[in-house]
């Protein structure tokens, strides 16, 4: 570390993980796919000084399997350059592609998980130091577990198109 990050010690930060939801777990070629929900709020932005170029910050999924000792699943990341960023609360936060919790064995039913918020502080001068939060107490369901039914998609493209086609016969007609 540079000597003057000695001056700079944050306190920990103010970061908390609320709601945590197995909405889905299938099988899937093979393998167990689980879909997570949770809200993420996090106060990173004691993590920034005069030193501080950028943070990266992101939640993992951990577990573990007979197949899979120590596994891990980023279910969301990002770069966060500015203090006024690193304020944050994100409610229902679900993993998009190409994150995904996977296990190739299909061991993941009835499982412990925890919850990992994890940043590292990328200086101007010095060594990247990482700190993160871990939240336990998580299970995958013991049984497979449908993924809820999509809402209807409703076309908007493909209402615009027949209004303007109306709008034309119309015109036409007159």
């Amino acid at each position: 570390t540079h000597p003057a990050d000695a001056f700079h010690a944050p306190p920990p930060p103010a970061v908390s993980v609320s709601n945590v939801a197995v909405e889905s777990l299938t099988r899937e070629g093979g393998h167990d796919r689980a879909a997570l929900a949770l809200d993420l709020s996090a106060d990173l932005a004691r993590e920034f000084s005069w030193n501080t170029k950028q943070l990266f910050a992101w939640v993992a999924a951990d577990y573990a399997t007979p197949a899979s000792p120590a596994a891990t699943a980023i279910l969301w990341s990002a770069i966060l350059e500015e203090p006024a960023d690193a304020a944050f609360a994100v409610e229902r936060l679900r993993a998009a592609y190409p994150y995904a919790v996977t296990d190739r064995a299909g061991e993941l039913r009835g499982r412990p998980f925890n919850v990992t918020v994890g940043w590292s502080v990328m200086p101007r001068v010095g060594a990247m130091r990482t700190r993160s939060v871990t939240f336990g107490g998580f299970a995958f369901p013991d049984a497979y577990v449908a993924p809820p039914p999509k809402p209807a998609a409703v076309d908007a493209d493909a209402e615009e198109e027949e209004e303007e086609e109306e709008g034309y016969e119309e015109v036409a007609e007159a």
